[in-house]
């Protein structure tokens, strides 16, 4: 029996052996899976902050846009209000440069008007000192027709 108890001992002592072998082996690959899963969450959690950042960095740049577009927006509508206004202001000039060409015609008319009938009044004497002077020719040629009719008579 001695020999069978040997050769348990021995058994028992190679299957511990093992057994711790193993143990060792599942520690190590225990410890091996543990750090390539600890590997793994580390690169998927940095390929996740990569992406958070990337989507920070659009959201601000898309943020930036919107600020940037209310002030150019809040820039157009001054400028809008600024045209308008030199618009009305350009609209009253017209208006006032319109009346006073309107007011300058209007003058000229009255006096295009006066001249003609400056021109009328001065035709219309001129008519009547031609009358008059052949009225007096006609007067004076009467009279010596007359004249004449009394020295034959004589």
């Amino acid at each position: 029996m001695g020999q069978y108890q040997s050769k348990t001992s021995d058994i028992k002592g190679k299957v511990n052996k093992s057994q711790e072998e193993l143990r060792r082996i599942n520690k190590r690959k225990e410890k091996e899976r543990t750090r390539s899963e600890i590997e793994l969450y580390v690169k998927k959690t940095d390929e996740r902050i990569k992406q958070f950042d990337h989507y920070l960095k659009l959201y601000n740049l898309q943020n930036n846009f919107k600020v940037k577009n209310k002030a150019i927006l809040i820039d157009l509508s001054n400028k809008i209000r600024e045209q308008e206004k030199n618009l009305k202001e350009m609209k009253e000039k017209d208006a006032q440069t319109i009346k006073m060409i309107k007011d300058q015609q209007n003058k000229n008319n009255g006096f295009k008007e006066t001249l003609r009938n400056t021109n009328k009044i001065i035709i219309m004497l001129l008519v009547i000192v031609i009358i008059l002077v052949l009225l007096h020719l006609k007067k004076m040629s009467n009279r010596n027709l007359i004249a004449k009719i009394n020295s034959n008579k004589i």
